[in-house]
């Protein structure tokens, strides 16, 4: 793709999943990845790796919650590879056991402090995540966020009732973004994928429900994290570049709008 080579990328939730995938999908572009995650473990191996094969990589611990946090994410990465060129906002919470079970209650069985944590780190975090970089981009003249969301941003389900209306609000923030500072060379973009097989979701859906997802999807397969990176690749590289306040659902078209 054009126009990645050399870029400086920061990827806010990166060192699992689509985040980890999207590192190494930009490595192989050229760009020079900043992997942040709240668990830094994963993210220093994946940088190391990187590094290894012979890309410009580091790993930084930072909390979406914690706008301090966010902000020395930033400035971590201005500070090792001189600027800041484009954001991936792909924190999630995931519920206190790491699963998106965790998060199953219709609107009046919610524990409000799932509600609260679910928009302090899907919705606020994102929002910090803006706030951090926006300045950054502005002094090297332009710069892209892609901000990930999920199908279920569209989609009426019984349960979810946090997370979905979490995701929702990401795309009004990336609109935000993109009628704002597009005029000052800023794209916000949103990518939202549909069923993800991820280490996670293989572990708490049985095989049944795996197997009807595969058979509602017409492309018949279920997405991979290296799907969505691609087209978070696309949508920060200059190919995009008159692609601005948009969703791509990268979902095989299991939803189509």
């Amino acid at each position: 793709m054009r126009g990645l080579e050399q870029k400086v990328v920061v990827i806010a939730g990166g060192a699992t999943g689509i985040g980890a995938a999207t590192a190494r999908r930009l490595a192989e572009e050229g760009a020079s990845v900043v992997i942040g995650d709240v668990v830094v473990e994963p993210a220093e191996t994946l940088a190391a790796a990187l590094r290894d094969s012979g890309a410009n990589a580091i790993a930084v611990e930072y909390d979406a919650v914690d706008e301090a946090s966010v902000q020395r994410l930033a400035d971590t990465a201005v500070q090792t590879f001189g600027r800041l060129d484009c954001w991936h906002n792909n924190a999630a919470d995931t519920g206190p056991t790491g699963t998106v079970t965790d998060l199953q209650h219709d609107a009046t069985t919610l524990p409000i402090e799932v509600w609260h944590r679910s928009f302090s780190v899907n919705a606020l975090g994102y929002l910090h995540g803006v706030r951090a970089a926006v300045p950054r981009m502005l002094e090297r003249g332009g710069g892209a966020f892609v901000h990930t969301a999920s199908d279920g941003a569209f989609l009426g389900t019984a349960n979810l009732s946090a997370y979905n209306s979490t995701k929702a609000a990401v795309l009004s923030l990336s609109r935000h973004v993109a009628t704002r500072w597009g005029p000052e060379g800023i794209r916000s973009n949103v990518v939202s994928p549909g069923i993800v097989m991820s280490r996670m979701m293989q572990s708490v859906t049985p095989q049944r429900r795996l197997d009807a997802l595969t058979r509602r999807t017409p492309v018949n397969r279920l997405g991979e994290p290296e799907d969505i990176a691609a087209a978070v690749a696309f949508l920060l590289s200059d190919d995009s570049s008159f692609v601005n306040g948009q969703v791509l659902s990268v979902n095989g078209g299991m939803t189509m709008r």
